[in-house]
């Protein structure tokens, strides 16, 4: 008799911010700040030493391959914190992955790790980007097979191993560093198949370098 197995629906996930038909969080304290604003969600991190997240779970994320991508435009107070990209985690939070930029400019981060930052997993800079504060970025994340790709404004700049990485979690959002403030204007999630038009323009290039 063969095992039954559970088919899970993959939904791409899109959201410009028109509204808030996603349910993303909206605070106002002395802590942090999140609101849709002019068609941004807007995140305000206040703390002197914590860092911060804002989430959403996409169902089947952990077991396809995919694209999530988004865009930022920031400004900052502390030159060297960063902002970015989190997914592969769950509602406990106890341990996930991260794709960040520093508010410089100069230095991107992709790392696996705990919540009480004891334990790092995995973790690679780049520096000389000279993206410069008040800019737009994209940031993409690739999950293709055995590796991820990292783009930002589309150039590639790291490739790594799935075995770096906590897999274990279909939630995803942003992460932010005290004394910044992020402007996303939207942000999106795809599965990725062969019909995957954006892919299969860059496989090559990606595989290659």
């Amino acid at each position: 008799m063969k095992a039954l197995q559970t088919v899970v629906e993959l939904t791409p996930f899109f959201d410009d911010f028109s509204d808030n038909r996603n349910d993303w969080e909206i605070v106002e304290n002395e802590d942090e700040s999140a609101r849709l604003e002019d068609g941004f969600y807007v995140m305000e991190n206040r703390c002197d030493g914590d860092w911060h997240y804002f989430d959403r779970s996409c169902p089947g994320m952990d077991q396809t391959d995919w694209k999530l991508e988004t865009v930022f435009k920031w400004k900052a107070d502390g030159d060297m914190n960063h902002f970015g990209l989190v997914w592969g985690f769950g509602k406990q939070l106890e341990k996930l992955n991260r794709f960040s930029l520093s508010a410089d400019g100069e230095s991107a981060t992709v790392m696996s790790f705990q919540k009480d930052h004891h334990r790092v997993y995995h973790r690679y800079n780049t520096r000389g980007l000279r993206l410069g504060s008040e800019s737009i970025i994209r940031m993409t994340i690739f999950k293709r097979g055995n590796y991820y790709h990292f783009l930002i404004n589309e150039e590639l700049i790291y490739v790594c191993h799935k075995d770096h990485f906590i897999a274990q979690g279909e939630r995803f959002g942003y992460y932010i560093e005290p004394q910044l403030e992020v402007r996303s204007g939207w942000i999106k999630w795809q599965p990725l198949g062969t019909s995957s038009t954006y892919w299969n323009n860059h496989y090559d290039r990606l595989d290659a370098e």
